[in-house]
């Protein structure tokens, strides 16, 4: 079976792919009831807008849409949203960003219910099957995964690159921090102490169980500048209550931003340079 499902609903999907909602024995299910979550300030990207009429297509999961526009500032928007989940039925939500968009037609979303579904072998990265991924397998549970947007960042080398928004702390590193992490596990799904919530399936029990309000900013400097996004707030309380954050780097999103044309330039030519010093 495709690690992607490259169609536009699960109507399409052939027969085998039924397990996703049918896991093995043992196996703790997701029910298919999903809620996705758009905060948005009034419009939000058209890839966005296809990805909804892919997944309501689908005859095999029941979606809901909630979009708090106009809500600021985003961590309001956030607890609006968890606010409304709580009060539904529903099994799990979607955080889906307004800009920040999953490719393939919303696909992403069906390998992250079946991560979730079956859970992540620790060592290799790759959905769990049978045992057999890896020379020592070890089956995780999934209840929180997120894609992997990326953004533009200049370097300490005053280089540009593309970073993921994905990120591991290292009391080592530079003081201590969080820094961007990149996986090298061949299945590409991996443990990271912060996820963004840009993209990003939540079980139910996690949203039940975490501090509340969950959505927070905090600063953490007497000026009241400086300081951690509403997910990082979030990322912090979910492993507080012994939960594991996963980051699926198969699965890149859109992240669709307003850029300075010459940092993209810089950034393109960077890499065609390192490119270049590989094959020399």
């Amino acid at each position: 079976m495709n690690e992607f499902i490259p169609v536009a609903g699960l109507k399409d999907v052939p027969q085998e792919t039924t397990k996703l909602f049918k896991p093995a024995e043992g196996v703790r299910p997701i029910k298919p009831k999903i809620m996705v979550a758009t905060p948005n300030l009034g419009s939000m990207c058209i890839r966005n807008t296809q990805n909804l009429l892919a997944w309501f297509q689908s005859k095999d999961i029941a979606f809901m849409w909630y979009s708090p526009g106009g809500v600021v500032p985003h961590d309001r928007a956030r607890n609006a949203a968890w606010k409304n989940f709580l009060e539904s039925g529903y099994d799990a939500m979607f955080f889906m960003d307004a800009f920040t968009a999953l490719p393939d037609n919303g696909a992403g979303l069906y390998r992250m219910m079946r991560a979730m579904n079956d859970g992540v072998c620790e060592n290799c990265g790759r959905i769990w099957t049978d045992g057999t991924c890896c020379s020592d397998p070890k089956r995780g549970d999934v209840d929180m995964i997120a894609a992997v947007p990326q953004v533009y960042q200049i370097t300490k080398e005053k280089v540009p690159s593309l970073v993921p928004v994905a990120y591991k702390w290292d009391k080592a590193r530079d003081g201590g921090g969080y820094f961007h992490y990149w996986t090298e596990k061949p299945g590409k799904i991996d443990l990271v102490d912060v996820s963004t919530l840009a993209c990003t399936l939540i079980r139910r029990k996690v949203l039940e169980d975490v501090r509340r309000p969950p959505f927070k900013f905090t600063m953490n400097d007497q000026w009241g500048i400086a300081g951690l996004g509403e997910d990082f707030y979030f990322s912090e309380g979910v492993r507080e209550k012994g939960y594991r954050i996963w980051a699926d780097y198969s699965i890149i999103a859109h992240h669709y931003k307003m850029q300075d044309t010459r940092m993209v330039n810089d950034t393109l030519v960077a890499e065609l340079n390192a490119k270049m010093a590989e094959l020399r």
